[in-house]
């Protein structure tokens, strides 16, 4: 059986693995198609195109874009994207940047609660790379705060938690207009995470190509539900593991695979299929 993986993070946003270590991982668990789906960069695919060239693996060029709704956040992939688009570029950059100003709220809080850490401590997780909540729970796990990313999330950085800062990010709309003017697919990320499962129609409105049906953190039913949609709408069926490579109590590459024929049609569509 032939297994695909769309959905991979690496060091180039919040990973512990980089795309060759990714790829070499996905190449042990029969993974024959796989997309580096960095959170906000496309720094890293130029390296995964290489190592997938050398290790017989099809690689997506991808990008996870962050979005919102109502101040509720919104994960738009986008597939197969022309990455030396200047526009898209420059939107990445932008949102890269938000997430600077983010950060440095998120660690004023944390001071105000009695956490002592500065920008520069989470800049040795992040720099050059896009700087992210995880990249703070990193930092609090190496000034023995908490014991692990987990933690710092369940005490601080959740949504519901005392130092959250929410993204100023584009609406999805945008995003999807600007993944398809580079050439891309856009898909919806992990639809059954959202909170308000209403916002998926939005989403769907805002004309996405697809939703990620085959995701970690889907069940049974989230499946069959996200595969009546795509029927219902013409949609794309993706999935992957959203791995963010070692790191406890997550996904890991090839622990959570994907069937091949499950996301053929998207692979056609976007010409990246396997032959027998």
């Amino acid at each position: 059986m032939k297994w695909v993986d769309l959905h991979i993070h690496t060091t180039f946003s919040d990973g512990t693995l980089s795309p060759t270590q990714s790829l070499l991982r996905a190449k042990e668990h029969g993974i024959v198609v796989a997309a580096i789906a960095d959170h906000d960069s496309i720094d890293g695919i130029d390296e995964a195109l290489k190592a997938g060239k050398n290790l017989g693996i099809k690689v997506i060029p991808a990008v996870e874009v962050s979005a919102s709704i109502n101040r509720q956040s919104i994960h738009i992939l986008g597939y197969n994207i022309n990455y030396h688009d200047s526009a898209i570029n420059d939107l990445l950059c932008e949102i890269r940047k938000s997430r600077i100003e983010r950060a440095k709220k998120i660690i004023e809080k944390l001071n105000e609660h009695g956490v002592k850490i500065k920008f520069e401590d989470v800049l040795k997780y992040a720099k050059p790379h896009v700087l992210g909540r995880p990249h703070i729970a990193e930092t609090l796990v190496e000034l023995g705060v908490v014991k692990e990313r987990l933690e710092a999330f369940k005490l601080y950085l959740g949504e519901d938690r005392p130092c959250f800062v929410p993204k100023i990010v584009p609406e999805p709309k945008d995003i999807v207009k600007a993944i398809k003017d580079a050439g891309g697919i856009p898909v919806l990320a992990h639809p059954c995470k959202l909170d308000n499962k209403n916002l998926i129609y939005e989403v769907i409105n805002a004309k996405v190509q697809g939703l990620e049906v085959w995701h970690p953190f889907h069940d049974d039913k989230d499946v069959e539900f996200l595969k009546g949609l795509c029927k219902k709408y013409n949609l794309l069926m993706t999935g992957g593991s959203d791995s963010h490579g070692d790191v406890p109590k997550y996904p890991q590459i090839g622990k959570f695979k994907v069937r091949y024929e499950d996301v053929e049609e998207f692979l056609k569509f976007a010409g990246y299929e396997v032959e027998d």
